[in-house]
């Protein structure tokens, strides 16, 4: 079964029950199908969008974010949910990589793209207003055509293709299958107890494999309700949604629930009355955050772990019994070990690495057969993090293998930073290593070595990279030194470099 066909069993269910809220659209279960089955006609009979086609997209949470995903499954074609945080030279890369077949998008976009438009062969679709020279997406689905010819689409199918950061400073494609997806859903519907009468608040960013599975496909998949806001920068709206709707189910990352745990107006226990539990991912979360925000909320905060190439959920602490600083038991669909460099199974609490093994582990990378052999061996996904399982199962994260820096639940690679920051005429060597921080998680922190009698200051630096990637991926430290740290091969000792800012 397709994620679509999932959906569309649920449609026929609960065809009258309310699917999606966004600003004034308020769209049924049978209204939210309607929707999508027209635009996924246009996309077949208008411009040729069939199976195994790829389509791009690269918007803030709306409903024709939620409507463009299902009417790509249903047609089996392939959803490419692109950051909209990236600047012109990361996307350039990604598009050139996929090179996608369509891009959603919407005007906000256009300044970002408008440098790519005779790279990109991929047409632009807007689906915010009508502009010349560019498609609209509401007139894909306003004219009526019929039903697109029923074909069969493999669970086994490429539904989304997710890029992650890459530690060679190149994002990678993760190819993600319906059954990936689903069988996600199914493993956390298992260990928590949502329901079709739950109303799920979705302020994360939908490009984000977590705030998809979690958010999306989990709430639509069982007939719930989802209300959207626009963007994580809207606080305020989603506080008011939160009241206003009566919210059952939080999701979100460890500074929304460090904000929440610092609020002392009483109304706020109001607002959030009607929460039954909170899920923070993405990133690690202290303890001291899921103590305070029970005490002050009397609401249970899970915490859990993912990544990408799991689609994503992989652990989840249970909500009958949880332990702090662990991120949860595995989903009853997943196996999970720890294992040393040679891959053998290490007892309890013995640090290793943790891999993975079950039915959500993706396909693979998307033209990238080595690093998929790397990745999964024997069936099992490397994940790269070091970590600890308890005699009760319970997984604990200790450090990353990679050199991975999570700021407020996104990650960011230090070589590819690294290797922009070293394309500046006056930087001769660059080293970006994690710093912890109390708001953030982390921070990073660039250490620089400069050419010969050159001078530099740290805003020009940042300066310099404003244009050329994501603002969370700028170092918030900038550090200049006459030497750096390095081994007799001439390799920066980043331990080294970590242990000295880390003091």
């Amino acid at each position: 079964m397709t994620l679509y066909e999932k959906f569309k069993e649920i449609s026929l269910k609960f065809p009258r029950k309310k699917a999606l809220f966004f600003q004034k659209d308020k769209l049924t279960y049978h209204r939210l199908r309607e929707e999508i089955d027209n635009l996924a006609a246009g996309f077949y009979y208008s411009l040729g969008i069939k199976k195994a086609s790829k389509v791009a997209i690269l918007l803030h949470n709306n409903s024709q974010y939620v409507i463009g995903l299902f009417a790509i499954f249903r047609l089996g074609a392939i959803a490419i949910p692109l950051n909209v945080f990236l600047k012109t030279q990361e996307l350039d890369y990604i598009l050139s990589n996929c090179n996608p077949d369509y891009l959603i998008t919407s005007t906000e976009f256009l300044p970002t793209l408008r440098p790519l438009r005779e790279k990109i062969e991929s047409k632009i679709i807007l689906a915010d207003s009508r502009q010349p020279n560019f498609l609209y997406l509401k007139d894909l689905s306003r004219k009526r055509y019929a039903s697109p010819p029923k074909q069969e689409i493999s669970e086994e199918a490429i539904a989304v293709i997710s890029y992650t950061s890459s530690t060679t400073g190149k994002p990678k494609g993760v190819l993600l299958s319906h059954k990936n997806f689903i069988s996600d859903v199914e493993g956390c519907l298992r260990t928590i107890d949502i329901n079709y009468k739950d109303r799920f608040l979705i302020f994360l960013p939908i490009f984000h494999s977590y705030t998809l599975t979690t958010c999306v496909f989990t709430p639509l998949l069982i007939g719930a309700t989802i209300y959207l806001v626009y963007s994580l920068k809207q606080l305020p709206a989603a506080m008011r949604l939160i009241f206003l709707r009566h919210i059952t189910i939080l999701v979100g990352i460890p500074r929304i629930f460090r904000i929440f745990s610092k609020i002392n107006i009483p109304k706020f226990l109001l607002i959030f009355s009607s929460i039954r539990f909170a899920i923070s991912g993405a990133a690690a979360l202290a303890p001291e955050i899921i103590t305070t925000f029970k005490k002050k909320f009397n609401i249970t905060l899970l915490q859990g772990y993912g990544l990408t190439e799991a689609s994503p959920v992989v652990l989840l602490n249970p909500l009958n019994k949880q332990k702090l600083g662990s991120v949860g038991l595995p989903l009853s669909n997943c196996k999970i070990k720890v294992v040393d460099e040679k891959g053998q199974e290490l007892p309890a609490n013995t640090p290793g690495e943790l891999i993975v093994k079950g039915p959500m582990v993706m396909k693979g990378y998307f033209q990238l057969p080595r690093q998929t052999a790397v990745a999964i061996r024997d069936g099992w996904l490397f994940t790269g993090d070091i970590a600890k399982i308890d005699e009760e199962g319970y997984v604990y994260i200790i450090d990353r293998k990679k050199d991975m820096i999570i700021i407020h639940g996104m990650n960011v690679y230090p070589r590819e930073v690294e290797e922009i920051i070293k394309t500046h005429p006056k930087v001769e060597e660059a080293a970006v290593v994690g710093k912890k921080d109390l708001k953030r998680g982390e921070i990073s922190v660039a250490v620089l070595l400069l050419k010969e009698e050159e001078h530099a200051e740290a805003k020009d630096i940042i300066s310099f990279l404003k244009e050329k990637i994501a603002d969370y991926k700028i170092p918030r430290i900038i550090e200049f030194r006459k030497e750096l740290p390095t081994t007799a091969t001439g390799k920066i000792l980043k331990r080294i470099l970590r242990e000295e800012i880390n003091r």
